[in-house]
């Protein structure tokens, strides 16, 4: 991956923009760690998908379901490199395809908060006027985007 912004950058993160995305990485040596601060503004999307790190003597997975190990990256942050490769590489395992269901968006239907309903209903709607667009089938889709930003 890369710091440089890409022109997928600026697709919606829909199921049917993801084919035009930056390819994820393929290896362990491909995947870059470091702690950020993300602005609430800067967040897109919240997928479904939860990833819990856990880091040196307090993992005990004795007491976890195999569903609650799915998704656990143990040393990721850790001095080992070896551990920290081996996190790595669970990393590849979940990002494996834009496409795959790790990146799809949570289900906000506990969202009782009126305002914030109208948003998201606003956004599914938007969201299924742009999937529809027939300009999505252009070979040259990305170049076209460039155009117009």
């Amino acid at each position: 991956m890369t710091d440089k912004c890409q022109l997928s950058d600026l697709l919606p993160n829909l199921p049917i923009f993801r084919r035009f995305f930056t390819n994820l990485p393929r290896s362990a040596a491909e995947v870059s760690v470091k702690q950020a601060t993300v602005l609430f503004t800067d967040i897109e999307c919240v997928t479904k998908t939860i990833v819990k790190v856990i880091h040196g003597p307090r993992l005990n997975t004795s007491s976890l379901t195999a569903e609650m190990l799915q998704n656990v990256i143990p040393d990721i942050i850790s001095t080992d490199s070896a551990k920290v490769i081996t996190a790595k590489e669970e990393v590849v395992k979940l990002c494996q395809d834009w496409l795959s269901d790790n990146f799809e968006e949570l289900d906000w239907v506990r969202i009782k908060d009126l305002q914030l309903r109208n948003i998201l209903d606003s956004r599914r709607q938007a969201a299924q006027e742009a999937s529809e667009r027939k300009c999505l089938a252009c070979p040259n889709f990305l170049k076209h985007v460039r155009f117009h930003t």
